[in-house]
């Protein structure tokens, strides 16, 4: 290496820089522009110090220099800028590297800066850590609460941010949602139909049996909670970027779903209180068409029990009262009506022909008979007229149960017609 330390000691420092005075200057410096360098390492320190500090660097007073510059651009791409590395077995219970920085208030305590297009800032390989209470990072922050965990950011934009809550018993992985930062806000597109669009799949992945999505189906129908992959493998084989999915995304479309089908509900639970406002008012009618139907056919009863009686009745046929009747209407009478009070007709009265009738006296006679279709069953009362003027007198004769004569005094030069009514007593 370009500087190599190597000691047995067990206790005390084995290189102790002090630069408490120091303002904007370096510590310890150390620079490399050789590209072809692979030794094994730009600063290396080998110990056996069981209890003492193999390096330390004290610049309690350093305004904007820095403690520690490593530069070395032109490091080959299989070396190591700084290699920390532990062959024992024992408990570390202070860390193989530790940090700390009491006096920092606002600035940045460690800070990793790459302008490397497609390397990593940052990587953590725990590629030997087997037991469970393992740990590849831990972050451990002040009893306080609200405290970031850690801060995600783009282009100096925070996009999220992982935080403790209030009480300090749950931590939140946050998205960020300030109304201030989205403009075109407008209610989602996607619907329940797009939810029932998502297929989800049981699979096995590396081993252990899952539920879940599949990130290329999800693409296809809700592409923002999918992070696009690519084909590359690396040297075993492995996808070097695989489809992803942020199931957290899809809460969103799910809420929207949820949303939609309390909608439907609402809509089906109004069709539903009409259709059984229609049924209860079917159920009313059913019960007055039930109680109309009783009532016809008790009416039906009735008047079958006073069709009988009337059949029974030696006056079968004949209509017998006591009362009042009135017609309305065109009444046709076939057989006797028999009315003990007034009798009102308020339209007109058809009768049968042994009523009523017209009869023609032929010139020259001077007679003519008119013969009852029914008899009646006392001689009734005759009146007749003629229908024009006629020479001399005439007159009603011969009446009995089965007819009567119309007699004139002398013979007419036409024929002469007649009118005429008869009334049993």
């Amino acid at each position: 290496g370009l500087i190599k330390i190597l000691s047995s000691a067990t206790n005390g420092t084995v290189q102790n820089i002090t630069a408490n005075s120091l303002i904007n200057g370096k510590a310890l410096n150390i620079v490399n522009t050789t590209s072809t360098y692979t030794g094994g390492g730009l600063f290396s320190i080998d110990s056996s110090t069981i209890t003492g500090t193999i390096q330390k660097i004290n610049a309690s007073a350093l305004g904007s220099g820095m403690g520690l510059h490593i530069d070395a651009p032109g490091l080959a791409t299989t070396g190591r800028l700084l290699w920390i590395t532990s062959a024992s077995n024992a408990a570390v219970t202070n860390g193989l590297v530790n940090f700390s920085f009491s006096g920092i208030h606002s600035g940045n305590g460690m800070q990793v800066d790459t302008i490397t297009a497609t390397g990593t800032a940052v990587r953590i390989n725990a590629g030997n850590l087997t037991a469970a209470s393992g740990q590849a990072l831990s972050i451990n922050i002040p009893n306080a609460a609200n405290q970031i965990f850690t801060n995600f950011s783009k282009a100096g934009v925070t996009a999220g941010s992982i935080t403790v809550n209030g009480a300090n018993t749950a931590i939140l992985y946050n998205t960020t949602s300030d109304t201030r930062l989205k403009s075109k806000q407008r209610t989602t597109a996607f619907t329940l139909a797009d939810l029932m669009q998502i297929d989800v799949k049981d699979y096995t992945q590396s081993g252990q049996l899952s539920t879940g999505f599949i990130a290329q189906q999800l693409y296809g129908v809700y592409p923002l909670a999918v992070s696009v992959g690519g084909d590359g493998l690396d040297e075993n084989g492995n996808l070097v970027n695989p489809w992803q999915v942020d199931y957290s995304k899809v809460t969103p479309l799910i809420i929207k779903s949820i949303q939609d089908l309390a909608k439907q509900t609402e809509a089906l639970a109004v069709r539903t209180q009409i259709i059984e406002t229609k049924v209860a008012a079917l159920e009313t009618t059913e019960q007055t068409t039930i109680v109309q139907i009783q009532s016809l056919q008790q009416q039906v009863g009735d008047l079958t029990a006073r069709v009988a009686l009337l059949e029974a009745s030696p006056n079968s046929g004949n209509i017998l009262t006591q009362a009042s009747v009135t017609f309305a209407g065109t009444v046709v009478m076939q057989k006797s009506l028999t009315v003990g009070k007034n009798l009102t007709v308020g339209g007109s009265i058809k009768v049968s022909p042994s009523t009523a009738g017209i009869v023609t006296v032929a010139a020259p006679d001077v007679t003519t008979s008119v013969v009852f279709a029914i008899p009646y069953n006392t001689v009734p009362i005759v009146t007749a007229a003629p229908g024009s003027l006629i020479t001399g007198q005439w007159a009603i004769q011969n009446t009995t149960l089965s007819g009567f004569d119309i007699v004139v005094s002398a013979p007419q030069t036409t024929d002469t017609i007649f009118n005429w009514i008869a009334l049993e007593k």
